[in-house]
């Protein structure tokens, strides 16, 4: 009789009455792989992906913050985001065009993002093998992303935007 091996073991091949039991063992050995699979999906499949939130308090030191927060938006990685080509940041609120117009490439959207300080209620600093600073408005929902090699230039950001958001007038 032909030999066949199952899990490192040889077993005989079954005569032909016996063919439904060989059948049950092939199921078993299959759903067996099946589980062990599933599971390293999980395990593996779920985690965070190497995102990580890093505690950061910022700093209310940064001279004209504005001129810093245009000049880390505009030289984000393009492969992560569309770099805005126009960033004007006033008092109020930050606008940024993510297209010419009548240019040949043309963004999703094709318009005008405004953040405005007074919408904004958290940044938070995190890592990705890349730093970007998540920015929140103030019941959490996300508004914007800024991307950065530079943890310090982002850091950097962070500070700017909290004392802009600090120079708003106090609501009464």
């Amino acid at each position: 009789m032909p030999l066949i091996f199952v899990g490192g073991e040889e077993w005989e091949t079954p005569p032909e009455d016996e063919m439904p039991r060989k059948n049950v063992l092939i199921a078993r050995i299959a759903c067996e792989a099946l589980i062990v699979f599933i599971i390293l999906a999980l395990a593996f499949g779920c985690g965070p992906r190497g995102r990580y939130n890093i505690p950061y308090s910022p700093n209310p030191n940064v001279n004209e913050p504005a001129k810093v927060i245009e000049r880390v938006i505009k030289q984000q990685p393009a492969s992560y985001t569309y770099v805005p080509f126009n960033v004007v940041v006033n008092d109020d609120c930050i606008e940024m065009k993510t297209s010419e117009p009548g240019g040949w490439f043309k963004a999703p959207g094709d318009s005008t993002n405004t953040i405005c300080f007074r919408n904004v209620g958290k940044i938070t600093l995190n890592s990705q093998g890349i730093w970007y600073a998540d920015i929140l408005d103030k019941g959490g929902a996300w508004i914007y992303y800024v991307w950065s090699y530079d943890e310090s230039e982002l850091k950097f950001f962070i500070d700017a935007m909290y004392v802009m958001m600090d120079r708003l007038p106090k609501a009464q």
